[in-house]
């Protein structure tokens, strides 16, 4: 199916969401943890798809819920001072709703769907790269988009030097539930057991992405090598897929990864591996042509620090690891580099909750992020998984999400990319990916037998 034919997103109303009830004065300012004022200054997407015809007064329910829930949740309705502080202000979410004159499954059969989701976003820059003020940004900024059919698509952009995928989720299931009326399953967020484990320095760290350099030349601020990377990736063509690993075709992946220093790979350690495995050889078919990869993903720590810190604690709690490869090895052997990665982040976290904690955390960061920029000799891939999350269980009343999207444009940085989300279907959990390549290399992996015989596209 062809795009939508005549596809029209007709905004309804525009508005700002507060708080139902005011913030009290001795909550009206939060400090930032280390690692969230490490975290640059980017806002990112996301959309909830659901295919179930929703009540008449959905609408209106959403809105009302979310400036309930926006009470528990205050700093979300507030801004950032500066990057260690957020002023809980209740100055509210930006909310906007439409009306789309097609019906959500002619959306997600379009073979043109990733070009047409930014459609159902606020419209907000995917990256500030440092062009406006922290305190510009709202935390949260949501668009409702109610289709024909009565289905519906919420986008919404989150502000990652305050949230991670886990707090979303959070945040998310806590106003499904007001939604719903289901408030036993409401969550009290935690705003204070980041700050309190990861505790700031004494000096605030100006951590932010370099701007995209002026036309005609000129750095506003970042590094030659970042402004070269900012121009080469402006005129690389991203394409970007969905691929569907359903729970057989994982289970006999873990199968094939299995050797006798790792018996039982992860479910998501063997179609990352996989994945990986894949992906680096379509961008060198050739053997002798191979480079060095990199893949780097986050782990959730909020279950390995000590004391180990409740699954509602806000903020990000994440830590960033990388498996290497010298060249396109076997899939197991991208396996078990994944497993151990994974492996060293309990370390990880025991260093960073020590006395040079805060030193060790920036080093590594600054390694990892200088040699994506200036190591032209090895091959980079990002990963972000948002399985297990709770996010398959956003549900407003009118049932859960039919598909949960963490992405929202085709963008050049999210080159070399690919998301993790939940799927189910009758045969059990299985695992979507949304990955983003060069063109050529794409053509290149939907080709290959030996990739496609694991996917459903």
């Amino acid at each position: 199916m062809e795009e939508p034919q005549n596809l029209e997103v007709k905004l309804i109303s525009t508005q700002i969401v507060k708080p139902s009830s005011p913030t009290l004065r001795n909550k009206n300012s939060l400090t930032l943890s280390f690692l969230d004022q490490s975290f640059p200054a980017v806002t990112l997407p996301a959309l909830i798809v659901y295919t179930n015809s929703a009540p008449v007064d959905t609408v209106t329910n959403l809105k009302t819920s979310l400036s309930e829930t926006l009470t528990t949740f205050y700093p979300l309705a507030g801004r950032c001072e500066n990057l260690d502080t957020v002023s809980c202000n209740d100055e509210g979410v930006p909310y906007r709703e439409t009306r789309v004159n097609c019906r959500v499954t002619d959306l997600l059969n379009s073979p043109k769907k990733l070009d047409l989701f930014v459609k159902f976003l606020p419209p907000i820059d995917l990256f500030s790269f440092g062009n406006c003020p922290v305190s510009d940004f709202p935390p949260l900024s949501f668009q409702v988009n109610l289709f024909e059919c009565g289905g519906i698509v919420i986008g919404c952009y989150f502000f990652h030097k305050l949230l991670d995928a886990s707090s979303l989720a959070c945040f998310f299931n806590n106003w499904a539930a007001v939604a719903s009326k289901r408030y036993s399953d409401l969550v009290h967020p935690d705003f204070s057991a980041t700050v309190t484990t990861f505790p700031p320095p004494l000096k605030v760290m100006e951590v932010e992405l370099a701007p995209p350099p002026a036309e005609g030349g000129g750095d506003k601020g970042g590094s030659t090598n970042l402004s070269a990377l900012w121009h080469s990736l402006k005129s690389i063509k991203v394409v970007g897929k969905n691929f569907i690993f359903t729970r057989p075709r994982i289970n006999k992946l873990k199968s094939m990864a299995a050797t006798d220093t790792l018996p039982n790979p992860t479910g998501f350690e063997a179609v990352a591996g996989f994945l990986w495995h894949h992906i680096a050889t379509s961008a060198n078919p050739k053997t002798e042509d191979s480079v060095p990869t990199v893949l780097s993903f986050s782990a959730n720590i909020r279950s390995r620090t000590n004391p180990k810190l409740p699954k509602s604690s806000m903020g990000n709690l994440i830590v960033d690891i990388h498996a290497c490869s010298k060249n396109c090895i076997d899939f197991p052997d991208n396996v078990r580099e994944i497993h151990s990665a994974i492996q060293t982040v309990q370390k990880k976290v025991e260093e960073m909750q020590g006395e040079n904690g805060v030193k060790a955390f920036l080093a590594e960061r600054e390694a990892g992020f200088r040699g994506y920029v200036d190591d032209i000799n090895v091959a980079n891939y990002t990963l972000s998984s948002w399985c297990k999350l709770g996010f398959d269980g956003v549900d407003f009343g009118f049932g859960k999400p039919s598909k949960v999207i963490p992405v929202g444009m085709m963008h050049p940085f999210l080159k070399n990319s690919m998301g993790f989300v939940d799927y189910s279907d009758v045969d059990g959990d299985g695992i979507e990916v949304w990955l983003f390549l060069e063109e050529n290399e794409m053509n290149v992996l939907v080709s290959n037998d030996g990739f496609s015989a694991f996917v459903v596209a």
